[in-house]
């Protein structure tokens, strides 16, 4: 974001507000509700001793859903939000190296991923909000935030979860409910053509749908460096197994989890042919297209898919993501896999007013304002988002059916310290796998070795301790039934 876009969002804050005081949501009538009026007088009360504005690190793409919490926030205590843009993929390895470097402007506020959190907090990039917490929040401040796991690490606050990122499964509908397609399908498979429940249909339905000669594609599914791991994440938990047994041993060499992925690279073959180039805004246009059956995404890609460039626009079925059959049940996987938090930046010298920031943003007032822009990347979180006419109107009310139901149930991401390179380690081998035709057991084996060092490199006994607290955050059915 540079200058320039900077101040001509800026400038076109006032338009913004006349259609939301239309809605009774003018800065002035926001400025009036009980919750928010009073963290506003206390920042005012703090402005004195504080310096002249606060520092706001946030990530490519969600200034939209910034700016109305800016300049309310500044318009009721008086105090300046200086807004820096970093990068969509590196804001938390940014913060990482501002920290090193020690700079004499440090920022004050960022939103960085939920996943890393464990990561910024061990190095001291944030600061626990524990004892702010408890000295301004109010009791049910939170009762009705869906997911409130990556606010934590270690029983210590970090953050208030900003985007609500629970990963679905989109469809095509004009295919799935093709009367054509669901007699050929029947007759070829002898089951009802529906939203698939496990990886197995959906595999299936992949192949089923596949005619690269006419043009249509069975998925548009990552196949990138970079994001192709969540698919994996889910279809490995789908097989009934914990990625780490109790004590952080590496499950990835079971015969389930080797079979998982090699699933995942046999469903490659039916996918669109751009998958292994697309990033995530590539994607989005590609299946916008239309001529694809599935897709994974998130509330970002319900939006593109709802914009007038899209020709899927009220096309799409919406599911939770597809799970597994465990023992004589089949069971669903919804996952919760990106999210952004406000946190405060250790070397803030202003740290109580910036959770005061913080806690502001994430009022049910304010964030209902921020999660209303259509271009931003915020999506609902708290329950009051689903009752909101204008998030409905934005996302459609079939999606946020999905999307709840995913959030009540989902599986947390790996919130361990050393996220990244845990992760950077199976990256690698499923993109291995699938570029260079390496075979599964052999890159699996060589994640196991990575993540036992990393573990006794981190510390084994700590990363024990936060992964079975993880693992009692799964959802209860789950947590009987993985093995």
């Amino acid at each position: 974001m540079n200058r320039r876009t900077l101040l001509q969002s800026l400038a076109m804050a006032p338009f913004a507000w006349r259609g939301w005081a239309r809605e009774g949501l003018s800065p002035e009538a926001l400025s009036q509700n009980p919750t928010v009026k009073a963290i506003l007088e206390k920042a005012r009360n703090l402005r004195s001793r504080s310096k002249p504005g606060l520092r706001l690190f946030y990530p490519k793409g969600s200034l939209g859903n910034l700016l109305p919490c800016a300049s309310i926030f500044e318009q009721g205590s008086g105090i300046k939000v200086q807004m820096i843009e970093a990068s969509l993929d590196e804001i938390a390895s940014q913060l990482m190296l501002e920290h090193r470097l020690n700079r004499s402007e440090p920022y004050d506020v960022a939103l960085p991923p939920t996943y890393s959190i464990p990561d910024l907090a061990a190095a001291g990039v944030i600061a626990p909000l524990n004892n702010w917490a408890k000295q301004h929040e109010a009791a049910d401040s939170f009762s009705s935030c869906l997911y409130k796991l990556g606010n934590r690490f270690l029983d210590q606050l970090y953050g208030y979860q900003a985007d609500g990122d629970a990963y679905l499964f989109f469809m095509n509908r004009s295919w799935l409910e093709d009367p054509k397609y669901r007699a050929r399908y029947e007759d070829r498979f002898g089951q009802r053509l529906d939203i698939p429940k496990t990886w197995e249909e959906v595999d299936r339905q992949l192949q089923f749908f596949h005619e690269p000669d006419r043009n249509r594609f069975g998925g548009s599914l990552f196949r990138t460096l970079q994001y192709t791991v969540w698919e994996f994440w889910i279809r490995l938990h789908a097989k009934g197994i914990w990625p780490f047994d109790a004590n952080m041993n590496p499950q990835i060499e079971q015969a389930a989890s080797v079979e998982a992925l090699r699933e995942l690279i046999r469903a490659t073959n039916f996918l669109a042919g751009d998958v292994k180039q697309n990033g995530l805004f590539e994607n989005f246009r590609s299946y916008g297209e239309g001529n694809t059956y599935c897709n994974l995404g998130w509330g970002g890609t319900q939006k593109y898919l709802q914009s007038p460039a899209s020709r899927m626009r009220n096309q799409v079925i919406h599911s939770p993501m597809p799970g597994g059959k465990i023992g004589s049940r089949v069971v669903p996987m919804p996952y919760f896999n990106w999210g952004w938090n406000y946190v405060v930046l250790e070397r803030s010298q202003q740290k109580e007013l910036a959770y005061l920031f913080c806690l502001f943003a994430s009022t049910v007032a304010i964030s209902t304002l921020s999660i209303r822009d259509r271009d931003g990347y915020f999506d609902p979180v708290r329950l009051e988002h689903y009752e909101d006419p204008t998030i409905i109107s934005i996302y459609s009310q079939d999606f946020l059916k999905a999307h709840r139901e995913s959030l009540e149930n989902v599986i947390p991401d790996l919130y361990i310290q050393g996220y990244n390179l845990y992760m950077s380690a199976l990256k690698h081998a499923i993109h291995s796998c699938i570029m260079y035709d390496i075979k599964p057991e052999m890159a699996l084996k060589k994640v196991t070795q990575r993540w036992n060092e990393l573990t006794d490199k981190v510390g084994r006994e700590a990363q024990i301790k936060q992964w079975r607290y993880l693992r009692s955050c799964y959802p209860p059915y789950l947590q009987t039934m993985l093995r």
